[in-house]
């Protein structure tokens, strides 16, 4: 047992101390590490990195230019894009071979051109026009969608929105070469794009297409594509050989399945997208060489306009990544060779012809294509609906389509067609009778399908179908008149009848006619079928024949309806006188009256010019709905309505008495008429006056232009002798003005009318003045100066009397602007030549001469000083004519008591000569002019003034100051050369007085405050009238 509990406690001494060695810590040195297998070793701590990196950097291009140019976001530079990248970058990145990387880089540009200020960007035209349009030759589509939006969304507004366009011109021929490029790509959806882009191209900067002959060259050279074009989306041979057109036969395609639906509707959409860029080119090529749109109707300016900036010295060579593209280079001049025949265009410019302008001539075969091909899509859509009792019925999107191909074919017509059957019919041209004989097939088929109306009967597209008959009834015209101009045929047409059915029907529902465009057009048929030869002075061509007209009976039915559309109860049809129909009603009435008055070398009243005078009675209605809007449309009324009046006066007494009835009344209806245009308005008009907008109440005469008022006055002239109401109106017209404050707070009075129509006015009035009275013509010619309607404020001292020194050097001014209609009434006051002139003037003048309370100093010299004058100029016509006696209203007792007390306070509220400034001096010398020349012709009323100056001075209830300048007055008067003659003169004892006055004064201010002037006043006399004068009188 004691074995055992040894043994037992041994066992737990062991274990203990096990358990002791294991829980105790060894620390060693290094820490070792365990390798594992497939692990890497550990680095050693003592062990150095070798490892380096590096980076590389892509230059595809690189330009100190585009360096130079491209700032870091800076105030007068480009702007960074969403993506905080340069143009430069972005340009770049427009050579990326991923779609993708395109599409991010064009998309940058537009955001830079979205943030850069607009007025920046033509300084950047020549870096963002090259890099944009190139992407319209991309292969991908939203790269070319991205440039279109970029170009025409983004550039031309902000251009327009500063007006900064013009700068654009430079680069028109790259964005063409661009374009052009890609209206022979290879890839159809290019081209599509690429007639997109020239639509919008060719709308957006219209003015300047129009304004240079260069950019007209560019554009009719893209012409030659567009029979590739139709072949694409009509359907044609050449498409079959074209990326992405399918083959012509149907066979084997199911063609309700609903991938050929879209295949059809997107072909569709593509043939509307053809057609519209073919109309706007064409008739911007025919506009430029007509003078006037050949679809409105309207002018258009084609003159040269200067460039803002230099041309753009670009080029292009062949080559590049996308089919058949154009890349930018610098060194290589010339246009790569497309693979439509672009030797069909030819050139021929006459820069030294005599009119100046640039004839275009485009290869046959090239046109005729054009032509048929436009034929055939006609012939197409015109299958689509169905034939009926009243024309043709064809659906909304249908009818679209056929409005866009008659445009279409009317551009090309009047463009190229027309002239190869008029004027290569005299050389007996093959190709002419290929023209006319394909001309004909397209008349047939318009009046086969004429009209068309909407298949569904839904009253909301009428005016889609109003268009299209209407543009329709044009081709009619257009084409059957060159076609019977070469006919030998003297029938009367079928396709004038045609027209004649649908136009006179039209006339009575004029007003429910929902589109302007629509009753424009019709006015435009209208035009065609009662002027028949107006097409041979379209083109210019001499010897024509005039081609197909309405006979008598139909000519005088169309003339009636015409009539009552246009000029019958016209006052409460606004809406019409003021439209472009109605505009182009009244040219086209103009050119009636013309053309029969200058084709009847004797004088008739015929029916139809009786009818012509009735409408032309009512034309002073569009003049008053126009009020000046219109300038060329005023002038040529005024003008055909003066040749009317003339024509009507000048042979009416050689025709019977019924002739002279027609003519008195027409005469008598057109002055009545034309008095309203002379009424002043009862609601204030906007004006434009020097510049600025403002709003008055005037006239319609004063809202015409220069050239508008002359032939008004003129037309006035011819007519019988005014009324008293036309008379007055005419008077406040002369006399309006207008007070206007500038930017630094000073006001003046402005005259609406110039000086030159105010003449005019006052002499053709002087010119009638014998078929009214001598009254009325006196009180035209004196309020036409305005001094009866005008007002001044006045200015008071502390005591309530006049302050002279309170007003300023612009106040007195004011008075000066009154001297051109002083200075007018006065001579064609003395142009009468009549004793009764001045006794029936005395009234006046004595208003003029009359001092009142109300009156302030500024108007009661401008009356003093206007009334001098007057009396000034009949005294100095009286001494070169001796028409009648002279000085009878001068010697009336009455009158020569206000005239010298109105000349006196006028003497005494002059500027005085102490005043510091030296304006007031220039003043005072052209306030006192007047009353020098009527010093001299009356010497009396000299020697009257000097007495009552004498007694101003010496009485005791004037102030010393003006005393002072009284004799400061006086002293100027004698010091004047021009009354020297007068002062000297015994006769009227002017000398004697003077020293006598003189001298007196001088001894009663001795050591007063008068000293000092008195004694001027002696030595100034003695200078006058001799010092030995002098001395004889002290004694």
């Amino acid at each position: 047992s004691y074995r055992q509990n040894f043994r037992h406690y041994y066992i737990l001494q062991i274990n203990g101390m096990k358990r002791a060695i294991g829980t105790k810590k060894t620390e060693g040195d290094f820490k070792r590490l365990k390798a594992k297998v497939g692990k890497r070793a550990p680095k050693k701590l003592s062990e150095t990195e070798t490892k380096f990196k590096t980076a590389t950097v892509q230059v595809q291009t690189q330009s100190i230019v585009n360096e130079a140019v491209e700032r870091d976001a800076s105030p007068g530079g480009l702007a960074l894009s969403s993506t905080g990248k340069q143009f430069s970058q972005l340009v770049a990145q427009l050579n990326h071979h991923a779609a993708k990387g395109r599409i991010s880089a064009a998309q940058g540009i537009r955001d830079i051109i979205k943030n850069t200020t607009a007025s920046v960007i033509p300084n950047y035209l020549s870096i963002i026009v090259p890099s944009v349009s190139k992407c319209l030759i991309d292969e991908d589509s939203d790269v070319r969608s991205a440039a279109i939006s970029t170009l025409f969304e983004e550039v031309h507004p902000r251009l327009a929105s500063c007006n900064l366009t013009d700068s654009m011109k430079p680069f028109l021929p790259i964005s063409l070469a661009y374009i052009g490029s890609a209206l022979h790509s290879l890839d159809q959806d290019v081209r599509y794009d690429g007639c997109k882009a020239l639509h919008q191209l060719c709308t957006a900067y219209s003015n300047l297409f129009l304004a240079g002959e260069n950019e007209i060259t560019h554009l009719q050279s893209l012409l030659p594509a567009f029979v590739m074009l139709f072949d694409d989306v009509f359907g044609g041979l050449a498409s079959m050989s074209r990326r992405g057109v399918g083959s012509l036969s149907d066979s084997g395609v199911d063609k309700n399945s609903s991938k050929d639906k879209q295949a059809r509707k997107k072909r569709g959409s593509r043939a509307l997208g053809v057609l519209e860029s073919f109309v706007s080119v064409t008739n911007h090529i025919t506009s430029f060489r007509r003078g006037h749109d050949v679809l409105v109707g309207n002018s258009v300016n084609v003159t040269s306009c200067h460039e803002i900036l230099s041309r753009a010295d670009l080029a292009f060579c062949s080559g590049g990544r996308a089919s058949n593209a154009l890349v930018w280079k610098s060194d290589q001049v010339h246009f790569a060779r497309k693979i439509s025949d672009m030797k069909h265009l030819e050139y021929s410019c006459r820069e030294s012809s005599v009119d100046g302008t640039i004839s275009f001539k485009l290869d046959f075969n090239t046109i005729l294509s054009l032509f048929l091909r436009l034929r055939d899509r006609f012939v197409e859509v015109s299958q689509r609906g169905k034939q009926g009792d009243k024309g043709l019925y064809l659906s909304s999107g249908d009818a679209s389509e056929l409005s866009l191909v008659v445009s279409s074919l009317r551009v090309l017509w009047i463009g190229f067609c027309e002239e190869i059957i008029t004027i290569r019919r005299l050389e007996n041209d093959s190709n002419c009778k290929k023209m006319k004989a394909n001309a004909v097939t397209v008349l047939n088929l318009l009046l086969e399908s004429f009209t068309v109306r909407d298949s569904s009967g839904n009253e909301s597209n009428r005016e889609k179908y109003d268009s299209l008959n209407t543009s329709m009834c044009m081709l009619l015209s257009e084409i059957g008149g060159a076609v019977d101009n070469v006919s030998d045929s003297s029938d009367a047409s079928e396709w004038i009848e045609a027209i004649f059915m649908y136009v006179a029907p039209a006339l009575e529902i004029i007003d429910n006619m929902d589109t302007e465009n629509s009753r424009f057009t019709l006015m435009m048929v209208i035009e065609r079928l009662l002027l028949p030869s107006e097409m041979s002075n379209i083109i210019g061509i001499a010897g024509l024949k005039q081609s197909g007209h309405l006979n008598d009976q139909k000519y005088m039915e169309l003339l009636e309806k015409f009539k009552r559309a246009y000029f019958d109860q016209i006052e409460s049809r606004d809406k019409i006188c003021g439209s472009i129909e109605g505009r182009k009603a009244v040219s086209l009435l103009l050119s009636l009256i013309d053309k029969h008055i200058s084709c009847h070398t004797q004088f008739e009243l015929n029916e139809i010019f009786m009818t012509l005078i009735e409408m032309s009675s009512n034309l002073p209605i569009y003049l008053r709905c126009w009020r000046g809007s219109f300038p060329k449309d005023t002038a040529m009324v005024l003008a055909t309505l003066s040749l009317l009046s003339k024509s009507l006066l000048r042979h009416h007494h050689n025709n019977n008495n019924e002739s002279i009835k027609i003519a008195t009344s027409f005469v008598k209806t057109l002055a009545s008429s034309l008095e309203n245009l002379f009424t002043t308005s009862k609601k204030q008009m906007k004006i434009r006056v020097s510049e600025h907008e403002i709003k008055a109440k005037v006239s319609i005469f004063e809202e015409l232009s220069n050239a508008g008022q002359t032939l008004l006055l003129n037309l006035v002239g011819f007519l019988e002798a005014p009324s008293s109401k036309l008379t007055e109106d005419l008077a406040q017209i002369c006399a309006r003005r207008i007070t206007m404050k500038s930017s630094d707070g000073k006001s003046s009075d402005i005259q609406l009318l110039s000086d030159s129509i105010i003449d005019y006015l006052m002499g053709v009035l002087h010119f009638m003045r014998r078929q009214f009275s001598l009254k009325q013509y006196l009180t035209f010619v004196v309020n036409s100066s305005g001094l009866h309607s005008i007002q001044f404020g006045a200015k008071t001292d502390n005591q309530g009397e006049a302050n002279v020194s309170s007003y300023s050097y612009d106040e007195y001014k004011n008075i000066f602007t009154y001297d051109s209609a002083i200075a007018r009434t006065c001579r064609y006051l003395v142009k009468v030549e009549s004793k009764q002139v001045m006794p029936m003037l005395k009234p006046i003048l004595d208003s003029w001469l009359t001092i009142t309370d109300d009156d302030c100093l500024l108007l009661q010299t401008l009356k003093t000083r206007a009334a001098i004058t007057l009396l000034s100029c009949h005294a100095l016509s009286v001494r070169s004519s001796n028409i009648y006696a002279d000085g009878k209203m001068i010697d009336d007792v009455d009158f020569r008591r206000r005239l010298i007390h109105a000349v006196m306070n006028f003497l005494r509220n002059l500027p005085s000569e102490n005043t510091d400034d030296l304006n007031f001096a220039k003043i005072r010398s052209k306030l006192i002019s007047p009353f020098m020349v009527i010093f001299k012709c009356y010497p009396s009323l000299l020697l009257d003034t000097i007495e009552n100056v004498d007694q101003f001075i010496s009485s005791n209830d004037h102030s010393t100051e003006l005393k002072e300048k009284m004799l400061h007055t006086l002293i100027y008067l004698i010091k004047s050369k021009s009354l020297a003659t007068a002062f000297r003169d015994v006769d009227h004892n002017l000398s004697t007085k003077l020293l006598d006055m003189a001298f007196r004064l001088d001894k009663q201010s001795s050591g007063g405050t008068l000293h000092s002037a008195s004694g001027k006043l002696v030595m100034e006399v003695q200078a006058l009238l001799g010092f030995n004068a002098g001395a004889q009188s002290k004694k």
